[in-house]
């Protein structure tokens, strides 16, 4: 995170993500009539917050992720249903089912999806 102050007074916060490179620049303009201690506080909320916007992101894209694989997966089970061996289709619909339902539940704000729900999905040894 690299904080810039140039002849003018104009603060400039620019952060980069590490994982993912993005990049994001703040402008803080002395002529919103903002003094010191509510651009200090700006700046300190922008830190404090930054972690938890940055989680609720990663978030999103894995949910829109697994979505993606959940509909290849239900494409591949549905055009070759024969490479699944006795048993497989069901594992892996419960499995699918499971994963729907914890993420409508962390959509009503409950979190309880535990490693447990996938310890019953299996992939078949024929990669499907």
């Amino acid at each position: 995170m690299t904080f810039r102050v140039d002849a003018d007074g104009l603060l400039t916060v620019e952060a980069r993500e590490e994982t993912t490179g993005v990049e994001q620049t703040v402008a803080v303009k002395p002529s919103y009539g903002l003094d010191d201690a509510a651009v200090e506080q700006m700046l300190m909320d922008a830190l404090d917050h930054g972690e938890d916007d940055l989680k609720a992101r990663r978030l999103a894209e894995n949910r829109v992720e697994a979505m993606r694989i959940v509909t290849a997966t239900r494409k591949a089970m549905t055009q070759d249903p024969e490479l699944l061996e006795a048993g497989d289709h069901a594992r892996i619909d419960a499995a699918i089912d499971a994963l729907e339902q914890a993420t409508r539940a962390d959509d009503r704000g409950i979190h309880h999806w535990s490693s447990s729900s996938t310890s019953r999905a299996k992939t078949s040894p024929h990669g499907a």
